[in-house]
């Protein structure tokens, strides 16, 4: 399984992701993470991009007859939700609720991580600052929160 895909499983398998996206189970939950880019007509939020990251490796780990590779690199993980309204008053009781429901996920993810077929993860950095939406386009755009992981992998 490709990392890009494989990281979607991951993130589809996290009992707060399909709670938060509405999902009888992880194939549904799996539909709220997309490849590489989100067109408009599926941004329905929350929702979560899975791109590729910075780096990517193949290396030997071995030599001889025994030649063996290993892989290993980088992906991004951008997770975008709106804001409820019973938050949408208080720009720290908003964070305080985006954060707590993303801090669950990355805690899953670690726990599921290299288990089974999920992807190996060696590291989870968050790569940009939590973003809100500007008040100027949350009348066309909507009221959210939006925040980007780089997830270290390895085969």
């Amino acid at each position: 399984m490709l990392p890009l895909t494989n990281l979607r499983t991951l993130l589809a398998a996290s009992s707060t992701w399909q709670a938060w996206v509405a999902a009888a189970n992880a194939a549904a939950a799996a539909e709220r993470v997309h490849l590489v880019t989100v067109d408009a007509a599926e941004a329905q939020r929350p929702f979560a991009v899975v791109m590729p990251g910075d780096e990517w490796a193949r290396e030997s780990v071995a030599g001889g007859t025994a030649n063996c590779f290993l892989a290993n690199g980088t992906l991004n993980l951008a997770i975008e939700a709106d804001v409820p309204a019973e938050y949408a008053g208080s720009h720290a009781d908003a964070a305080v609720w985006f954060l707590s429901k993303v801090g669950a996920i990355i805690s899953e993810m670690e726990d599921l991580a290299a288990s089974g077929t999920y992807l190996n993860v060696t590291g989870i950095k968050q790569l940009d600052a939590i973003g809100r939406s500007p008040k100027s386009e949350q009348k066309s755009d909507g009221d959210y929160f939006e925040i980007t992981f780089t997830v270290s992998w390895r085969s």
